[in-house]
């Protein structure tokens, strides 16, 4: 640990000691004809955060050795150019890990909640480039019904608005839309405020047109205490109420 490298300084063309992480999302599949990708999102200490891949053989019965929220010393793995039309993060190199490499269970190295919030004026104006995942952070109103979007899938449409009362439009979608249709029907509070998490830019003709779930990426989380930003909102809401 005492010589890990930092991920702003990951290069693929440098020999790597290892480097200490806290899995933050561990996210979607993907299956090929032999072998499961599982798709990361890792921070360290410095708040940086990057997009990696654990690979394993699907005969392989085991889990991967890794929870979210823990932390990690990662040894013995691949350093690539990180690649795709839009990406999760701004980080140019991802990591590649795979039955080679050696992780081990490290105490914690910082409590950096890694959001990387844009304004909401910034996203309508076209300033957050859509080829990157954005965190967003309001009040949820304008909920509508879950959907059957396609076979196997749902979709669920909401409206989130700032402390300026501007409105972005944004639809969930799979998984997320689920735990959002539970949590909206399940709660009785007269204002709900939420982080958005890991969420995409569809930007099209005329402007832009919604926000968006990425699969396997994107979260919800409802009224987080450890976010300043939401405690800024509690206070300059006159009917919030608990």
């Amino acid at each position: 640990m005492e010589t890990h490298t930092v991920l702003s300084q990951l290069s693929h063309s440098k020999r790597l000691k290892s480097v200490c992480v806290k899995l933050l999302i561990k996210g979607s599949t993907v299956v090929g004809t032999t072998r499961k990708t599982y798709q990361l999102i890792l921070g360290d200490e410095q708040g940086s955060i990057i997009q990696a891949t654990f690979t394993k053989d699907l005969d392989d019965s085991f889990e991967i050795p890794m929870q979210e929220g823990g932390w990690y010393e990662l040894q013995n793995f691949e350093v690539a150019y990180a690649f795709g039309v839009t990406r999760v993060t701004r980080n140019r190199h991802q990591i590649n890990l795979s039955d080679s490499s050696i992780i081990f269970k490290i105490p914690p190295l910082s409590f950096c909640h890694y959001y990387r919030f844009q304004t909401f004026e910034n996203i309508q104006r076209g300033l957050a480039h859509p080829k990157f995942s954005i965190d967003l952070y309001g009040a949820m109103v304008a909920v509508g019904d879950i959907e059957e979007a396609e076979i196997g899938n749902h979709s669920l449409h909401f409206s989130l608005v700032n402390m300026e009362y501007e409105h972005i439009i944004c639809v969930a979608y799979g998984e997320v839309a689920l735990f959002l249709d539970n949590y909206w029907n399940s709660t009785n509070a007269p204002v709900v405020l939420c982080v958005l998490q890991f969420w995409e830019i569809v930007w099209g003709v005329g402007g832009l047109q919604h926000i968006k779930t990425m699969d396997g990426f994107s979260r919800i989380l409802f009224e987080p205490d450890d976010v300043p930003e939401i405690q800024t909102f509690r206070m300059r809401i006159p009917y919030y109420a608990y």
